[in-house]
């Protein structure tokens, strides 16, 4: 599911630069790409912790990710956003700069996040896992 989950991500990251995009249809159409692909890459990654975690430890983790998502990815993103539309970038397409600002390195960083995750499952598999311990990379 890791590659599947960075694959969304890489999807996502053109949906991202809607400041280059030549028309307000095209920049919808972006805007839309990301939303979805993005969504879609969060969810798939959701699933691979929950497949990862030990079955003690899928709340705790489930509930690190949600911590984590809203406390950076909702009040970070956001203000972020608004700050440099409000203040960096002006003009009539100050919002649609200050989201690829925002939302290309989200994506990037992202994708490193999720490549991260699948080389440490692929170096859990190579090794011998004990019973407590599985490691249910896919």
């Amino acid at each position: 599911r890791l590659p599947i989950a960075i694959v969304a991500a890489g999807l996502a990251a053109p949906g991202a630069v809607i400041l280059f995009a030549p028309a307000a249809g095209w920049a919808i159409g972006l805007f839309m790409l990301w939303i979805v692909m993005s969504n879609a890459a969060g969810a798939i990654g959701i699933t691979a912790v929950q497949e990862l975690a030990p079955d003690a430890a899928r709340g705790v983790a489930l509930a690190l990710i949600s911590v984590f998502n809203m406390s950076v990815g909702l009040s970070f993103g956001t203000t972020a956003t608004a700050m440099l539309a409000d203040h960096v970038y002006l003009g009539p397409s100050g919002l649609a700069a200050s989201i690829t600002t925002v939302a290309l390195p989200a994506a990037l960083m992202g994708m490193g996040l999720f490549r991260l995750a699948a080389r440490a499952c692929t170096v859990a598999d190579g090794r011998i896992m004990s019973d407590a311990s599985p490691a249910r990379c896919s």
